[in-house]
């Protein structure tokens, strides 16, 4: 959700395409926190709710910003080393009502004030990466038409820990580019005023965010460092992937730029000032040695601005690129000018008397003090130094239900009189499933934060930072039975956790290989099943160390949809295999943005798991309303979006022979499913205990009911009635079918993984009397 913390000052440009320009700190050394926006101007946002209620949401549209005070830079806050720095100012946000509020808007001017803390940052660096903290933020009104209390409190200050991180790059400019990100707890609080549209309602309501500020600079530009010098070597570009732009500014009177690029292709090879420019331009390139190469001061297609080409350029290879204002001319040891001042408009070779070189000077003078972009083509940076990574979360889901021993070598017994007085001790093994930090987002139960940045700056590259796990929810895959009373069993990591360590590899630019030993220190919440007494807490003091057995894959192109939040930079791409000393196993597959899952089990209309007279009338009514009913994608057993006579023979034909042999043809049925990862319940109410012989027995096809398979990898899973995962997922190879039995006190959910761009999903599922052996 976008901020609507009042500072909207700097986290309205998530989203944006372009960069933060952020003015230097009074000091020079570094920028101020939080980044800068314009005063004055009106930035639009995508509609985002920020409060809800009964029948209705308030939802953010966009903000002007009023002003901003950014005090001093102070050392303190919660990083050693670090330093704080506070702000203040007003906020106009827009405001727009939803449901029982719909046609409702306002302009409210917010006042806000906080403190950002930064860790150890090296001032004066080119480009500067640290940790930060959003310690706290308040704002507050009290007198409104429609607010009596309307605050907006975030930050450690007020216990909702909002970490993230910032990298600033100095800009030729001398201004900074800011990439930041937060992940903000913060909670709403207000009570509606008499007379407005929330009148005798109130609340408190807490909420998370992922805040985007601004973006990396481009990674095929290269920004003038200070200033460039005139004279070989220039300045070296350096970084990764094609070079298409350099953008810096003739500074001082009299300026030359020099840089050092890679030209990949002559033919292909082309510098342009054309657009870039509003100075009378010129061009030269020489190489390694100054030799002089080609030269253009007018464009040959007319203007004052530049054009070479690679027409003079023998080999491809490294080579000097320098701009300089006109008549500002590069001259041999005798100073004798390396290019004679005309023709004008013609590219050319060296032609002077001083030709070929090498450059030792430049003579005559400009006035000439204005920015500049030279636009690339065919070229590459000079030296090929890869950005750091930044720090981040890597979101997981648990694929392979873990098992903690109890009493076993890890984990001591639960004591006696634990759960009662004169309770037994407890020993076993209890399997633990994960259950989706949030279903409307996706599917991750696990979140594991990368710390530091990751210095990977060539290909063979190794870098070790430390991580944490930060969220890990898992539920116990049954209930444990103690002295006959039966508990479930929530795992969490509460706060701090030890750190682990990663070791990242590159193999080529976009990727590579890693290893990550995660050290967890577990706590279990035991609640009785009949909802007698409170929770009990089982707090072991015990740290796990969990490591894989060989490397997994990461790139730093993000996946198809990819879990919010994720990255940026680092995106695992493989299952990982983790095991503990003492025998524990568990595999995590990388968490994707799936939605909420849907809740429409084949025919079963009633959602009681049996398909019998009870749905025949909500099935007639579903197929005779058609797509607009609710229940309609379940007697759509085509999936075709259309009411037909088709679904009628095939849902008569399902309930009718289901449960059928499981090689029975022609009573498969459709689930309307996209290469988008988004979960099917394809059973109905799940029932703890279950009932006697309510065991369903369902074959999932990876294709349609008429064979055709399917593009993209089809899966599925048991889930028990707390949502929690209770077995590996099951894949399921295109044009085959494997078969699931589903007691009652569980659920099935079928989808579909995105594989590149190989649409379309298709599956199928049909009820059989029982699972065929093994294949």
């Amino acid at each position: 959700m976008v901020w609507i913390l009042a500072p909207l000052s700097f986290v309205t440009l998530s989203g944006c395409s372009q960069p933060v320009i952020e003015i230097p700190s009074p000091s020079a050394d570094t920028a101020d926190q939080p980044p800068g926006t314009v005063v004055g101007v009106p930035v639009p946002l995508p509609p985002t709710v920020v409060l809800d209620g009964p029948g209705w949401e308030i939802l953010i549209d966009g903000f002007t910003l009023l002003n901003i005070i950014r005090h001093p830079i102070l050392p303190g806050g919660v990083y050693p080393g670090g330093d704080r720095q506070a702000f203040d100012g007003q906020v106009q946000v827009h405001l727009i009502g939803t449901g029982t509020l719909a046609g409702w808007q306002r302009h409210i001017v917010l006042p806000f004030s906080g403190m950002i803390d930064s860790d150890i940052r090296p001032y004066g660096a080119q480009i500067q990466s640290f940790s930060v903290e959003l310690f706290g933020l308040e704002s507050q009104i009290n007198i409104d038409v429609d607010f009596d209390l309307l605050r907006i409190q975030a930050g450690a200050v007020w216990g909702f820990p909002s970490p993230g991180h910032t990298t600033l790059t100095r800009l030729g400019s001398g201004n900074w580019n800011v990439d930041s990100f937060f992940d903000i707890t913060y909670q709403i609080d207000y009570v509606g005023a008499p007379g407005g549209v929330l009148a005798g309602q109130n609340g408190s309501q807490v909420r998370q965010a992922h805040v985007q500020i601004g973006q990396p600079v481009a990674s095929d530009v290269w920004q003038e460092q200070g200033d460039a010098p005139p004279l070989p070597p220039g300045q070296e570009t350096s970084g990764g992937g094609p070079l298409n732009s350099i953008s810096g500014a003739l500074s001082l009177v009299s300026d030359v730029d020099l840089y050092c690029i890679y030209i990949n292709d002559p033919l292909q090879f082309q510098a342009t000032t054309v657009g870039g420019a509003s100075f009378n331009t010129q061009l030269f390139l020489f190489d390694l040695g100054g030799m002089g190469v080609s030269h253009n001061d007018d464009n040959p297609g007319g203007g004052l601005q530049s054009t070479i080409t690679g027409q003079w350029v023998p080999v491809a290879g490294p080579y000097l690129l320098a701009v300089s204002a006109v008549n500002r001319d590069p001259v041999n040891p005798l100073f004798l000018p390396i290019w004679n001042n005309s023709p004008l408009a013609v590219e050319r070779p060296p032609d002077g008397p001083g030709a070929p070189g090498p450059l030792v000077d430049w003579q005559f003078s400009t006035a000439v003090i204005a920015p500049y972009t030279i636009m690339l083509s065919g070229c590459s940076f000079c030296s090929t130094i890869l950005p750091p990574v930044p720090p981040g979360n890597d979101y997981w889901v648990i694929d392979e239900p873990p098992g903690f021993h109890f009493g076993g070598p890890e984990y001591p017994p639960i004591p006696a009189d634990f759960f009662a007085p004169g309770s037994q001790p407890f020993s076993g093994i209890v399997y633990f499933g994960g259950q989706p930090l949030d279903e409307n987002i996706g599917d991750a139960d696990t979140i594991v934060r990368r710390l530091e940045p990751l210095d990977l700056p060539a290909i063979g590259s190794t870098d070790t930072v430390p991580i944490e796990i930060i969220a890990l929810n898992l539920l116990s895959v049954d209930p444990i039975v103690v002295d006959g009373v039966e508990w479930k069993v929530e795992l969490g990591v509460p706060p701090p956790q030890p750190n682990g360590n990663m070791t990242v590899q590159r193999a080529t630019p976009n990727g590579g290989s890693f290893e990550s030993t995660i050290l967890v220190r577990p706590m279990f919440i035991f609640t009785r099943v009949d909802g007698v007494g409170g929770p009990r807490i089982f707090d072991p003091g015990v740290v796990i160390q969990l490591a894989p057995p060989a490397p997994a894959n990461w790139s730093s192109v993000p996946p198809p949809q990819p879990y919010p939040g994720a990255g940026p930079g680092f995106f695992p791409t493989d299952l990982v295999e983790l095991s503990s000393v003492g025998g524990m196993h568990t595999t995590l597959e990388p968490g994707v943005e799936t939605g909420p899952p849907t809740m429409c089990p084949p025919l079963d209309l009633n959602l009681d798991n049996e398909h019998d007279g009870l749905d025949l009338n909500p099935l007639v009514e579903a197929i005779l309303t058609g797509p607009s009913h609710p229940a309609f994608c379940a007697v759509d057993a085509n999936a075709n979006h259309v009411s037909d006579v088709e679904d009628i023979a095939l849902a008569v034909m399902a309930l009718l022979s289901w449960p059928s042999a499981p090689i029975a043809a022609g009573d498969w049925v459709n689930v309307d499913a996209d290469c988008d990862f988004k979960h099917h319940q394809v059973t109905g109410e799940c029932r703890a205990p279950p009932r006697a012989n309510k065991t369903r027995h369902i074959l999932v096809q990876a294709a349609d009911k008429d064979g055709t398979p399917s593009n993209c990898p089809v899966k599925f899973r048991l889930y028990n009635c707390d949502g929690a995962g209770v077995d590996k997922a099951q894949d399921v190879e295109a044009g085959d079918n494997e078969c699931a039995t589903v007691p009652e006190h569980r659920t099935l959910k079928v989808w579909c993984k995105r594989d590149a761009d190989n649409v379309p999903c298709r599956i199928s599922v049909k009820d059989v009397g029982s699972c065929p052996p093994s294949k």
